[in-house]
């Protein structure tokens, strides 16, 4: 099966990396003449508008602010019969897009999830997000509740995204949960994972940076939870357990801290355990913030 694919990059402020992203399909296998690229600059300040001008894409510009906003541009530009979400600071391998296609030869399935590595760890935040499996697909498709596809290395069916209603740009987090989730309500099981389809991710580099990260995802796993509440109702006991179960990973990291002052325990085996600790705490507050005091649109909206 050869369709033509249209592979949709919203960019913002990605100069130091979108270039290796583009550079990586140009050497995609077996797929470079049915598949078009469209970057979609989100008011970039940086040089990012420029580098893409340096590669045969097609470059088109979104005011209005977040992914979504950028994706629905890109989508409503788009000419292929299958759309392909990949974000800028990703580097897909040379066989990526052939395999993240595959599934497709399935009529039944439409929307279709890649594996995402972490691009050279170096830090003890992009160990963490390494180790922990904070962007397992395999793991994120087959969830009992609210299965979904990454957006950074996610293909939908074009029809079916556009009878979705693309994606809801009042999400600033958890964007790719609810477009899963409003696909998958009218086609139950039509979602894939392509195990083969892998890309390196550049993951947050400094602490700020990740407990900033789980903070929005806390946030956008509340208003998904708030958007469908028929599929999974989010209860008083789930928030005590989910405090319980933060102020154990808090208890497991002041341990680890005292055991590698006492060189009883490996200095990147406690920055582990300190960055997990961080990680929970910020989206169990981030969550909750948003499901039981944020007044925004979309909780007015969508209540």
């Amino acid at each position: 099966m050869n369709p033509r694919i249209s592979i949709i990059i919203p960019v913002y402020n990605g100069a130091s990396t979108v270039a290796d992203t583009l550079r990586a399909l140009q050497a995609q296998i077996g797929v470079t003449d049915v598949m078009e690229v469209l970057v979609i600059d989100n008011n970039s300040t940086d040089n990012s508008v420029e580098v893409v001008r340096g590669f045969p894409v097609k470059l088109l510009q979104q005011p209005k602010p977040g992914p979504s906003a950028a994706r629905n541009a890109g989508l409503a530009a788009a000419c292929g019969e299958i759309i392909v979400c990949l974000d800028a600071d990703t580097l897909p391998t040379r066989r990526w897009l052939a395999e993240l296609l595959t599934p497709f030869e399935d009529p039944e399935v439409l929307i279709v999830g890649g594996t995402i590595l972490t691009y050279n760890p170096q830090t003890a935040a992009e160990r963490y997000c390494d180790s922990s499996g904070i962007f397992n697909p395999q793991r994120n498709v087959k969830a009992e509740v609210f299965p979904f596809a990454v957006g950074m290395n996610m293909a939908v069916r074009t029809q079916i995204l556009k009878e979705a209603g693309g994606w809801e740009e009042a999400f600033k987090w958890g964007e790719d949960i609810d477009v899963s989730q409003r696909i998958l309500q009218r086609h139950p099981g039509s979602l894939a994972h392509a195990e083969r389809a892998v890309i390196f991710h550049r993951n947050r580099s400094n602490i700020d940076a990740l407990a900033s990260q789980a903070w929005g995802y806390g946030r956008g796993a509340a208003i998904v939870y708030r958007r469908f509440p028929e599929t999974a109702r989010w209860r008083i006991r789930h928030s005590i357990t989910f405090l319980v179960c933060v102020l154990g990973r808090w208890f497991n990291a002041g341990f680890a801290a005292l055991a590698r002052a006492l060189h009883l325990m490996e200095v990147a085996r406690a920055e582990l355990c300190y960055c997990h600790a961080l990680w929970g705490w910020s989206f169990c507050r981030g969550f909750l913030v948003e499901y039981y005091w944020v007044r925004t649109e979309s909780k007015s909206k969508w209540k």
